[in-house]
């Protein structure tokens, strides 16, 4: 089997930017070293005697943890020994299926030139590879450093015992929705200066704002090419770093389960012939049986519109398409095989990207210095109706893009990979309900205060704010060349926030279940749930679990009227 090689959609784009070689050679060094490691995720069991010891190994963590470690400084040393000599053996173990799961799904993203997902599966990993960090500590370095009473030794300590018992016990639902009592990465991701550039710089790029937004847009740029080319040299460079990262397993292993990375065709026919046909079977009752059958998702899935091809290969679309970016041997004249792009996407999401980015090309051109000033009452106005567009069309692209990665890892079984499309679907269907609502609330207010030859009243402005806070959001932290909607004809970047849980409370009903999916699938994000030992213990569980979520998820969003 040839050594892997890092998002081939996209590579021969991105070789020609200045720096890129390096990146993608560092970044394919870092596949090739990993393949030689292991990919198996051992197999833990405890005797009834050793769980009853891990039990009490539990509650010291947790007491420790809270601040109530042993009195007598001089015994610390021992206690701390013989916790870790009773939870090393499960932490050890359960640091794999995480990060499998990770792993799986980003080779994925990579292998079918999905960078919105890469880009978010790559965030999680950083994550994931600043707790294992606060993990890996021998016994020996621990019983030195609880006996010490100097503050960085201690903090040092109880880093240690607050994420082995967060890994280890039995969480409330208050910590696992909300993130009581859950500890904190700052201290281990400042010790690691490198990584946690890499997680602050993704973090402005997996949520529905400005960096996500370019990426979507200009898949073949190179801010995209750099942003995921050096997270993946930076993850992999801490992942070595761990100590147990490279050594051989002696423990009993299982395969991780999931199945390999297929073509889009392969996957849409399993996704029908097997997995659909299995979660009906199994459903847990009449009623999940029913959303199951999936007529929506079925029907998404099943139709190809050979009328929108026939858009592609009009002349006249030439215009709309001639910008995109194309294969290397793909013919002039438009099918759609000949454009770069996610494996997976349709005539229509071709289109669909096209037009998005179309629409942002018109806001550049019309306004190239920014957002005019609210007296510019005119032109205000235009600016705002094509922000309008460009925001809805960008997010059903990237909407449309995540649909096909749901499909893909409800197919594959990556129980972790589920939550996190899941997730972000919920956010878009969110900001696509959100928005238009928020708009219209305040333009309709501020009709009722319109007077000739008078300044727009200020509640037109607050139309303006809620668009400013879609697209411009966080366009001070990312490194990518400022865009014209991001910008003030006045000067500087547009000051604007996004809360996306709010968004998501506003958006759905009260009792709507995406409140508590996408308060359950943050959780995975962050590993209070789907946590290593999770998997450990029900692994099978919970890919049932996230597959019948997933699918769930899907059959509403394809849903047309929704």
């Amino acid at each position: 089997m040839p050594d892997p090689l890092v998002f081939p959609t996209w590579r021969d784009s991105w070789l020609p930017i200045e720096g890129m070689p390096e990146l993608l050679a560092a970044a394919d060094a870092a596949l090739r070293q990993r393949r030689a490691g292991n990919h198996r995720i051992p197999l833990w069991s405890a005797t009834s005697p050793d769980k009853e010891n891990l039990a009490v190994a539990i509650r010291a963590l947790h007491a420790w943890a809270e601040g109530e470690a042993p009195p007598d400084v001089a015994a610390r040393p021992r206690l701390i020994r013989r916790i870790h000599d009773m939870v090393s053996p499960v932490l050890h173990a359960a640091a794999w299926p995480r990060w499998l799961l990770l792993e799986h799904a980003f080779l994925d993203a990579s292998a079918t030139g999905d960078l919105l997902f890469a880009a978010l599966v790559l965030r999680t990993l950083c994550e994931e590879a600043i707790r294992l960090h606060a993990l890996d500590i021998d016994a020996n370095r621990l019983t030195v450093l609880a006996g010490s009473t100097v503050k960085e030794d201690e903090d040092r300590v109880k880093q240690f015992v607050s994420f082995a018992w967060a890994s280890l016990a039995g969480l409330s639902m208050n910590t696992i929705i909300e993130g009581v009592g859950w500890p904190s990465l700052s201290s281990t991701a400042k010790a690691m200066p490198r990584l946690e550039r890499a997680r602050a710089a993704l973090n402005s790029y997996v949520h529905p704002n400005y960096g996500s937004h370019i990426v979507a847009l200009y898949p073949e740029r190179s801010a995209a090419a750099r942003l995921v080319l050096e997270a993946v040299a930076t993850v992999y460079e801490a992942f070595f770093a761990l100590s147990w990262s490279q050594k051989k397993l002696v423990a009993r292993t299982l395969p991780h389960g999931l199945s390999p990375s297929e073509s889009w065709k392969r996957t849409t026919r399993r996704f029908m012939s097997d997995i659909l046909p299995e979660l009906r079977r199994t459903a847990e009752n009449d009623m999940v049986a029913e959303v199951i059958k999936a007529p929506a998702t079925v029907e998404w899935l099943a139709t190809e519109r050979n009328d929108l091809e026939a858009i592609l290969r009009d002349p006249a679309a030439v215009p709309l398409i001639e910008g995109l970016p194309r294969k290397p041997l793909g013919p002039p004249d438009a099918h759609k095989l000949a454009f770069r792009t996610w494996e997976g996407a349709r005539a229509a999401d071709i289109l669909g990207f096209a037009a998005a980015r179309r629409a942002e090309q018109n806001v550049v051109s019309e306004f190239p210095a920014g957002a005019p000033a609210p007296t510019d009452q005119v032109r205000w106005l235009r600016f705002n109706a094509l922000c309008l567009q460009l925001a809805m069309l960008i997010d059903r692209a990237k909407a449309a893009a995540l649909k096909v990665q749901l499909v893909r890892q409800i197919v594959q079984g990556n129980s972790l990979a589920i939550p996190l499309c899941v997730r972000s679907l919920i956010e878009h269907r969110a900001l696509a309900v959100w928005l238009p609502a928020k708009i219209g609330s305040a333009l309709d207010t501020a009709a009722t205060e319109i007077q000739a030859d008078r300044l727009l009243p200020e509640f037109g402005r607050q139309a303006e704010t809620a668009l400013a806070n879609f697209l411009a959001s966080q366009g001070k932290e990312t490194r990518e060349e400022r865009r014209a909607w991001i910008m003030s004809e006045q000067g500087g970047v547009r000051v604007a926030w996004l809360n996306l849980k709010n968004i998501v409370e506003a958006a759905f009903g009260e009792n709507d279940r995406f409140h508590k999916l996408y308060a359950l699938s943050s959780a995975a994000m962050h590993a209070r749930s789907c946590r290593g030992m999770d998997f450990l213990l029900r692994a099978a569980d919970l890919r049932a679990h996230s597959r019948y979520t997933g699918l769930l998820v899907l059959e509403r969003l394809c849903t047309w009227n929704e």
